[in-house]
């Protein structure tokens, strides 16, 4: 059986509904690539009757349940099944009949993937499945039932958020999503794959967090020679992949594209009305909608402001792959013939674009680490609030600006005002550094009007050397032996 890397959280979920002694129904959703299916059947296959049904993408309701039928008579061993059903209800009557005919007391598992992709134009599905699982399964201790899709906001609205026959009945929900750095590694481990960590952030800057992207990855390769050859390679499977990522996701994925394309161009985020502003003019609550959908699916991530209202924030881009595609692949993928270079990528790391890309693609990566970070720091009991900071000045003063690319606020008086610096070695803290450092916390200070304890913090690949001005400006730093430690689940 093939083993499944990190998990452990839903694992627990999984082995829970395997124990209980009552009906269980389920819901799986995240974005396509993520491993949904795979963490499903591998755990589940074995442990019982186990009955998968994959929806047809595109396909007819005539289609989806001639498929349906098909699997019952597979799995089941239903082969004097003569029923030829038009609609659900007629076929989730067989699948009745089916589970009736099974003997014993072991664990009847109902696999349904990709559901959304099952929900045809003028389905009766939903209403069919709502009444089959209120009738019957939900009266069966042998049964757990599973409802999956990578169309997340389909899910959420018609399954997590359901009014009608579902309303109150899910019992688990698990919502995957991509792999963190530990994970990862592990992966990487398990695929003999042996790359530094610094290597590994590298490949994840790039690739994200998905495993289907992440098992294409060689051994005794580079991280520089990965992402040479499964991004910038005449068709490599991550050329291709943007579009289609979108179009498996959301019903109105123009929107959607529009929204990433216009975060992509910015190096700090923007706010719900600049989005609005640049995308979609015109499209009024069409963009808050796809704003939401983007957020549920992990592209995308809102950051506070801190010391404003809970609502007013930066959105950014926190999906990897898609920031690195529409900054690098589709820009070069006019170029795919026989003048690329074969180390076009390794180029490019010395380019002042490269430096920009790497330090907001950085930025990120800390941001959907921040538990991790938190727990580094051993602020879990006192952590109140991660927040991104800024000022800006009129034009005409002599007051300079100051950013702080992220504030933890705690309970106990005191703020971490963390400045992230993507370095290819121990970052030094020079003279001018420290005065940037001093300077911006008492600014910080001076505009929010704090009598808090305020803490510069370094978060860098390797660390910075204790040299006087390090020791003048800094209170705390971190490396990326932070980022690659397990969560702390109570954070926050």
């Amino acid at each position: 059986m093939k083993e499944v890397i990190g998990r452990e959280r839903e694992i627990d979920i999984l082995s829970n509904l395997l124990k209980s002694t009552e009906a269980e129904l389920l819901a799986v959703y995240g974005r396509r690539r993520v491993g949904k299916t795979f963490l499903i059947s591998t755990f589940y296959s074995g442990q019982g009757l186990y009955f998968e049904m994959t929806g047809i993408k595109g396909g007819s309701r005539e289609q989806q349940i001639k498929s349906f039928v098909r699997k019952i008579k597979l799995t089941f061993g239903y082969e004097n099944l003569e029923k030829k059903p038009k609609d659900w209800f007629t076929a989730f009557e067989i699948l009745e009949e089916a589970i009736e005919r099974v003997k014993g007391s072991k664990k009847i598992i109902l696999f349904f993937d990709e559901f959304p992709w099952m929900y045809t134009h003028k389905s009766d599905l939903l209403p069919a499945f709502e009444f089959l699982w209120n009738s019957y399964l939900s009266k069966n201790q042998k049964i757990i039932t599973i409802i999956c899709g990578s169309a997340i906001s389909w899910m959420i609205k018609k399954i997590i958020n359901n009014k009608d026959g579902l309303y109150g009945r899910l019992t688990a929900r698990i919502r995957l999503k991509p792999f963190n750095l530990k994970e990862i590694e592990e992966y990487f481990i398990a695929k003999h794959v042996h790359l530094d960590r610094k290597q590994i952030v590298e490949v994840s800057m790039a690739l994200g967090g998905i495993p289907k992207y992440l098992s294409y990855v060689e051994t005794g390769q580079s991280s520089a020679q990965i992402i040479q050859k499964l991004c910038f390679t005449p068709g490599a499977p991550l050329t291709t992949e943007f579009h289609t990522l979108y179009e498996s996701l959301f019903e109105d994925h123009q929107t959607h594209i529009e929204i990433i394309e216009t975060l992509a161009k910015s190096k700090t985020g923007l706010t719900n009305t600049q989005i609005s502003q640049r995308a979609g003019k015109g499209k009024g609550g069409s963009i808050s909608k796809a704003l939401k959908e983007l957020v549920a699916s992990n592209f995308v991530q809102f950051v506070p402001f801190h010391g404003r209202k809970s609502r007013d924030g930066l959105y950014r881009v926190v999906d990897e792959y898609s920031y690195f595609y529409l900054n690098w692949i589709e820009k070069a993928i006019y170029n795919y013939d026989e003048s690329i270079s074969q180390d076009f990528w390794l180029h490019q790391q010395s380019s002042a674009k490269f430096k920009s890309w790497a330090g907001y693609v950085f930025e990120s990566v800390v941001f959907r680490h921040i538990r991790q970070v938190i727990k580094a720091l051993h602020l879990s009991v006192v952590a109140e609030k991660a927040s991104y900071w800024s000022h800006h000045p009129g034009k005409f003063g002599s007051e300079k600006g100051a950013q702080i690319d992220l504030v933890i606020d705690r309970r106990d008086q005191c703020i971490n005002l963390c400045e992230v610096k993507f370095w290819a070695s121990e970052y030094t803290v020079t003279e001018a550094v420290a005065k940037q450092l001093t300077h911006r916390r008492e600014i910080f200070k001076q505009q929010l009007n704090t009598k808090k304890s305020l803490f510069n913090t370094l978060i860098t690949p390797y660390g910075a050397p204790k040299n006087k001005h390090y020791l003048s400006s800094v209170e705390n730093q971190l490396t990326l032996e932070a980022l690659f430690t397990d969560p702390d689940e109570e954070a926050f």
